[in-house]
């Protein structure tokens, strides 16, 4: 996931630690999610993902729609919504090599090695995006064009999803001892984030009390099965208490594109 206007020697670092991270995790959740959290709490996470991913565009688009998963990595996402929905037509496009090889392999579905800042498709190609902590590695004073971008090639009535780290969340683990991994990336502030918008249509949603559960995985470390009910439990009170957008650890936006012309 290239940082626009970055650095080509910092580009090419932060791609070289993406492709130490693709050969040495393969397709592990925590070779594309938290490196340093155990195996129940990132599939906690990749749940959630799904989860908000069916519930806000799944169920949204029609039949043999085309979506874009950007930043694929090895087609954990695109594995997911081939399941939910066959129908639809997949496109993967990560900054690895490797991802981008795996990605093919495992899911069947295109996949091209590329980065946000020269996105290899003309305006309006997809029906809907999705964003999966992708973000968060793009140098903040080049987000809001990055979003342009994606949603210049939505199509009329498509949809942009984009889920992040939030920084409320990030500050607390900073002042409780948590580190910064060098493939980190930066988080959002909900003020942030809503202005990415734009003025559009959207809406946008957290996982509070989840996030509050998740570090228990680093305590129960040896009581996988106890983790995965307390998370599992704390999964289904965030469905029912959709009101959390601030102290989350991740954060989705849901963007609608223009209008449909009638």
């Amino acid at each position: 996931m290239l940082q626009p206007g970055h650095d080509p020697s910092s580009t090419s670092q932060l791609r070289a630690l993406w492709q130490e991270r693709a050969a040495s995790r393969g397709d592990q959740l925590n070779a594309v999610l938290l490196a340093r959290l155990p195996t129940v709490a990132n599939n906690a996470l990749h749940e959630w993902h799904c989860r908000v991913i069916e519930r806000e565009v799944l169920a949204y688009l029609s039949e043999g729609a085309e979506v874009l998963d950007l930043g694929c990595g090895y087609g954990r996402i695109t594995e997911r919504v081939l399941q939910a929905r066959p129908d639809l037509r997949l496109t993967g496009i990560d900054f690895s090599i490797e991802f981008s090889g795996m990605y093919k392999r495992r899911t069947g579905a295109p996949a091209i090695c590329a980065d946000v800042s020269r996105l290899p498709f003309p305006p309006h190609s997809f029906d809907a995006i999705l964003a999966i902590t992708v973000l968060m590695y793009i140098e903040p004073a080049h987000v809001a064009a990055v979003v342009r971008e994606l949603l210049d090639r939505l199509r009329p009535g498509g949809i942009l999803l984009m889920i992040d780290p939030a920084s409320e969340y990030i500050s607390i683990a900073r002042f409780f001892g948590g580190s910064k991994m060098p493939t980190g990336g930066d988080g959002f502030s909900l003020t942030s984030y809503n202005s990415l918008a734009a003025g559009r249509p959207h809406r946008v949603g957290g996982m509070p009390f989840l996030s509050a559960c998740l570090p228990l995985a680093l305590v129960l470390r040896r009581f996988p099965r106890l983790t995965r009910t307390i998370l599992a439990f704390a999964a289904r009170v965030d469905r029912l208490l959709p009101w959390g957008r601030r102290i989350t650890l991740h954060r989705w936006l849901r963007v609608k594109g223009e209008a449909r012309r009638l």
